[in-house]
């Protein structure tokens, strides 16, 4: 991941050490030194062991939803198993409710919750909190307060260190449109609503996706860490050449 520091005026890219000497990640140094460009390379002990990074899932840990039962509700932040016939199986989070022109319900998710030919199984929240989104504002200052809700962080909150960041993942390609903030996430929460509280606390602005965060470990113990969420435009615009979609909000008056 990288990101434009405004205090320094440079490009920051951030990667694990663990992955430092693979031949793509080499190519790229070099490519980008050769380019006469100086970007500032930060390595971190991303621990791959922890559940910092991990959204494999764990049946021990969570329940799924039975098949025969009716799902009466589900909230963005909840959690969300894919499975697909050859046993693939990750845990996720729901993102935000969304509805096309002909009434069809979806639930947005992060690009790498997506597991081929999977049916989702549902794990509610064991926090039963329900903020109601407001409205859909694009983040525009860095230092400004954000936050996310997932299956396993619940809700944590950081400050927004850059609005141009980006993210590669591999045969995927490069992501733009990403909001670095300090938010700190656990393995299956990628996927969940990114947004802002409004004063009352009891309403929010939907912002965005959490999607990823990388951890620097010293001696075991997190002593730095980024995260990124993709714009709520970013999402939208993504999907507008497909389907029609709209986010329901809530008023405060209702």
């Amino acid at each position: 991941m990288g990101y434009i520091d405004s205090k320094i005026n440079n490009i920051v890219i951030i990667s694990c050490q663990e992955d430092r000497n693979y031949s793509g990640n080499i190519r790229f140094e070099r490519s980008i030194r050769d380019a006469a460009l100086y970007p500032i390379f930060k390595y971190f002990k991303c621990a791959k062991n922890s559940k910092i990074n991990n959204n494999s899932y764990n049946p021990n840990n969570l329940k799924h939803e039975k098949r025969n039962e009716v799902v009466i509700r589900a909230l963005g932040g909840d959690g969300v198993v894919l499975e697909n016939k050859r046993l693939q199986s990750l845990l996720c989070s729901l993102g935000f409710w969304v509805k096309d022109n002909h009434n069809k319900n979806y639930f947005g998710l992060a690009d790498d919750c997506y597991v081929p030919g999977a049916q989702a199984y549902l794990i509610p929240d064991s926090i039963d909190t329900i903020l109601f989104i407001e409205d859909l504002i694009e983040v525009s200052s860095n230092g400004v307060h954000l936050c996310h809700s997932g299956i396993n962080s619940h809700v944590e909150c950081g400050y927004v260190e850059a609005l141009n960041g980006f993210a590669a993942e591999g045969e995927a390609g490069v992501f733009t449109d990403i909001v670095i903030s300090s938010m700190i996430g656990i393995g299956g929460d990628s996927g969940g609503p990114a947004f802002s509280y409004k004063q009352d606390q009891k309403y929010v602005s939907l912002n965005g996706i959490f999607n990823f965060v990388l951890g620097n470990f010293i001696n075991g113990t997190l002593s730095e860490i980024f995260s990124g969420s993709t714009t709520i435009n970013s999402i939208l615009s993504s999907v507008s050449d497909d389907i029609n979609i709209t986010i329901p909000t809530v008023s405060k008056t209702q």
